[in-house]
């Protein structure tokens, strides 16, 4: 039997999200689709500046005026966030993560522990899973990131208060039956 507390600071949660933006599925469809992004970012940003410096120029109309420069400055803001869009979902991850446990009441420090048929989380009020859920475990600066079939979960290499990291990475190897990714 293993047991660990882990808990979800910023570091915790920021390995999280590094690993779920690697990891996410269908990776050549994300890559192909984030060059669409940029491009419409920069297309975006360019077609907004334009409009608001004045090289598109508006009627003599002051309504119509108004109108030009609000979709400039729509066009632009647009523009900038698709620019940007991977670091700011990382941000979002890193403060949503923390957001949604407080929200749901659940404490910060979550505490799980590892028997041989299943494995339990103090999340929910406490949960119990099957080995069955797990798709696959990564490992990445001193955290075993989880991804099961419905949520992500991390665990603190240094939280084990019952068993040794070691010992818990073979033992999830066996029950897996596939060892556990180290990514750098």
């Amino acid at each position: 039997m293993f047991e660990n507390t882990t808990v979800y600071d910023k570091a915790t949660v920021r390995v999280t999200a590094f690993v779920w933006m690697r990891k996410m599925p269908h990776a050549s469809e994300l890559i192909q689709r984030r060059r669409h992004t940029v491009f419409g970012g920069v297309e975006a940003v360019a077609g907004g500046l334009l409009i608001l410096l004045g090289f598109v120029s508006p009627p003599d109309n002051q309504i119509v005026s108004v109108f030009y420069r609000l979709i400039g400055v729509t066009a632009f803001v647009t523009g900038v966030l698709l620019l940007f869009r991977r670091p700011l979902s990382r941000r979002f991850i890193e403060w949503g993560i923390p957001w949604s446990l407080r929200k749901r009441g659940e404490p910060l420090e979550l505490r799980r522990t590892f028997h041989e048929d299943f494995f339990w989380s103090s999340t929910e009020g406490g949960r119990q899973y099957g080995y069955e859920t797990l798709k696959a475990v990564y490992e990445v600066n001193g955290f075993f990131v989880f991804e099961m079939t419905d949520r992500w979960g991390t665990l603190d290499l240094s939280g084990f208060t019952q068993g040794t990291p070691e010992d818990f990475r073979d033992f999830l190897e066996r029950k897996l039956g596939r060892p556990v990714e180290r990514i750098q």
